[in-house]
């Protein structure tokens, strides 16, 4: 074996094996009439190869790169660009050469003519912009080391028509100090109409710390007809950490321009602690006409910190036109962790005649856990002009979840004299977790003033964590004497989670008192419409004599729309029985409309069935 030629590279190993072939392919030609479909399935395979391996050769160069491994990049960079010399990787990895060499510290002038050699090569290459932008730095620096040679080839690549590439010098020169780059840039930003140019030297603008700058970006907001680039001047100014720029950025929110700029304007502004700023935005919220902005500047002051925020966010709660804008201003004041925030939102809700307002302090102050918001909501319970504010002081003391809270909601569910309050904190009861709610539910469930209360506590029942749920509720189902009250027991075991749902429910058709809860458990085991809820229905469709029963089963499968329900109607239809339960298989069979029910009926048409 001839060892040298043990490592020759594989493409040439499949090029000479793609000759080989070649020759048999046409020796055979005449006997089997099929050489091009060989040669292009060979071609095609040699192909894939091919680039698959100059691909795989690439990512690991590239993989080099990424990991700042410079040595190893440079090795596998130069050795994929002598074996793959036509792979539309190459220009790519021409371009990382450059970028290994400057980064490896070679000498900057020949780094400065690799770039250049690159270019010239490669003229329309997706590197060339980024090429040249490394050429401007390179320069300027090899200029400040003493070679001023460099600054007229500077100056040709900012000279170039490429607006692109001469935002990337100008970048580069704004870094280096150039103090022609503002009046080049602002230049530039006048003699082009592109929307991403102007952008562009925007944000490049916002980096310039100066009056010019400032008043440009000004300039530019007020009068660029693109609202994307307005936007963008507004965010470039509020980056601008003086008065100049936050006076400017008030007198565009007052002005007429458009209204996602105003806005803009007013979410840069709001983290501006200086005292006129917070007086600007609270006189806005009260004053403005335009809803939308009103409460853009509520949303402002939400985010400052200033004292005199609060006391902005008080007056526009009393003096705001509108009353999406008032509700702003509360939900803001709930969010401040202020000692006498939490008395004046419980004032609000006891005494505000407008109900949705009250109610809306009432929601603000759930958010605060303090001991103090719990005495106001305890205050609102029992002072407050409307019976849904009070309600929701009910709902917020179920999302407290602890033993004081609970003993207040029971107290309210088993003697108030509202039947809208009671019901309120039964509900509440349901939403907190533990077993101690559980409790407090069957004590209503027993005690309880009226029926409506009862079947409250039963559908919460369902809804609470207490494992012996289930049992609880089958009891009622099959004991309790009100029909109504045993059907919601039904109803609430539909939220109960478990695997012996259905079999209580099976049970509950079987010992129930009341065929009008036997029906209820039949519906609730269709709504879970799984394979074994219909298997389920279709058992107790085949075993039960009870015609409405029947008749009930029938519509539950009906309502499972499966194909796995047929069979079980089909059966009904056949089995000797009553005419209303064939009759009712067969209106089930339509409301399915599958083509296995169509099937099914167009044989029961023909008398197969």
């Amino acid at each position: 074996m001839n060892l040298s030629k043990a490592h020759t590279h594989p493409t040439h190993v499949m090029l000479n094996l793609f000759q080989h072939l070649f020759k048999h392919v046409i020796r055979f030609r005449n006997k089997f009439g099929m050489t091009l479909l060989l040669i292009l399935l060979i071609l095609s395979s040699f192909q894939s190869f091919a680039q698959d391996t100059d691909s795989k050769a690439y990512e690991k160069a590239y993989g080099f790169v990424l990991e700042e491994q410079w040595e190893s990049a440079k090795k596998a960079l130069d050795a994929f660009v002598k074996e793959y010399p036509k792979s539309k990787s190459v220009t790519s990895a021409r371009y990382w050469q450059c970028y290994v060499k400057e980064k490896s510290g070679e000498n900057p002038e020949e780094v400065f003519k690799c770039y250049q050699n690159f270019i010239k090569a490669f003229p329309k290459s997706k590197w060339v912009d980024d090429a040249k932008g490394n050429m401007v730095r390179i320069g300027a620096s090899l200029v400040r080391a003493g070679k001023p040679e460099y600054e007229t080839m500077i100056d040709d690549l900012q000279s170039e028509n490429d607006d692109d590439i001469k935002l990337a010098a100008l970048h580069a020169l704004r870094d280096i100090g150039d103090e022609k780059a503002f009046e080049t840039i602002s230049s530039l930003y006048d003699k082009t109409s592109s929307e991403n140019i102007h952008s562009k030297i925007v944000y490049i603008l916002g980096d310039f710390d100066s009056e010019e700058a400032t008043k440009k970006l000004s300039e530019i907001v007020a009068k660029d007809k693109s609202i994307k680039v307005r936007r963008d001047a507004v965010y470039a100014l509020s980056n601008k950490d003086n008065k100049t720029a936050s006076n400017l950025l008030m007198q565009i929110i007052k002005s007429d321009n458009d209204a996602e700029v105003r806005k803009a304007a007013l979410y840069a502004i709001g983290d501006n602690e200086l005292n006129d700023v917070v007086a600007f935005l609270g006189e806005l919220a009260r004053t403005e006409k335009n809803k939308e902005l009103a409460k853009a500047a509520t949303y402002a002051l939400n985010n400052n910190s200033h004292d005199n925020a609060t006391k902005e966010l008080k007056r526009i709660l009393k003096e705001a036109k509108h009353s999406e804008v008032r509700t702003a201003a509360l939900y803001a004041l709930g969010d401040r962790n202020q000692n006498d925030i939490v008395s004046f939102l419980g004032e609000i809700a006891r005494t505000e005649t407008d109900k949705e307002l009250a109610k809306a302090a009432t929601y603000a102050l759930n958010n605060n856990s303090s001991s103090e918001a719990t005495k106001e909501l305890r205050n609102i319970l029992k002072e407050a002009k409307h019976t849904e504010v009070r309600s929701a002081a009910l709902y917020a003391f179920g999302d407290r979840d602890d033993e004081a809270s609970l003993g207040t909601l029971k107290e309210v569910a088993l003697g108030d004299d509202e039947p809208e309050l009671r019901k309120a904190a039964v509900y509440a009861i349901g939403n907190m977790d533990g077993a101690e709610a559980g409790k407090v539910l069957k004590d209503i469930i027993m005690n309880g003033k009226d029926n409506q209360v009862q079947e409250a506590a039963i559908y919460s029942m369902g809804n609470t964590d207490d494992p012996s749920a289930a049992e609880y509720l089958f009891t009622i189902a099959t004991e309790q004497s009100n029909e109504q009250v045993a059907k919601a027991a039904v109803y609430a075991l539909g939220n109960v989670h478990g695997n012996k749902v259905k079999e209580t429910l099976r049970n509950i058709i079987k010992k129930a008192k009341s065929s009008e809860v036997k029906k209820a458990a039949l519906y609730q085991i269709g709504n879970e419409d799984d394979d074994a809820s219909i298997s389920l229905l279709g058992t107790i469709l085949k075993e039960e004599t009870d015609t409405e029963l029947q008749v009930a089963a029938i519509y539950a499968l009906a309502g499972t729309e499966s194909d796995d329900a047929v069979p079980y109607l089909v059966d009904a239809v056949k089995k000797d029985g009553s005419k209303k339960v064939k009759t009712a298989a067969v209106n089930a069979l339509g409301q399915i409309g599958t083509e296995k029910a169509r099937a099914a009926l167009m044989e029961i048409l023909e008398g197969k069935k």
